[in-house]
């Protein structure tokens, strides 16, 4: 998720979905250099109540509710967790960068797949 004014979230952590592991996890990095650009991060997994982030692990975020979509500039899905409610997500969040096509069927303009 990225608030508005900078501000970015990532809707799912783990390297694997359903999976409380974040060996392979992509988003570390992806988090990392947002940080490093000056974003202001949170995120969402529900494996992960707190996460460190950078090269010497010295930002810890805290898991932030899936609350006030609206306020993000993006929300990143980093990997599938069917906990989440995908249609409220593309449905609330301004953009919706998808990385794990866990929106296919949803039909929004404001979807991205990559």
């Amino acid at each position: 998720m990225v608030r508005k004014h900078g501000f970015s979230a990532a809707a799912s952590f783990a390297g694997l979905g359903q999976m409380d592991d974040l060996r392979e996890s992509p988003v570390l990095v992806i988090l990392d250099l947002l940080l490093q650009a000056g974003a202001r991060v949170a995120y969402h997994d529900p494996y992960f109540p707190t996460v460190k982030v950078g090269p010497h692990h010295d930002v810890e975020l805290i898991c932030t509710p899936l609350n006030d979509l609206c306020v993000y500039d993006c929300m990143l899905i980093a990997t599938n967790h069917s906990q989440y409610d995908y249609e409220r997500i593309a449905g609330e969040a301004q953009l919706v960068v998808d990385t794990r096509n866990a929106t296919s069927g949803i039909k929004s303009p404001n979807i991205v797949h990559c």
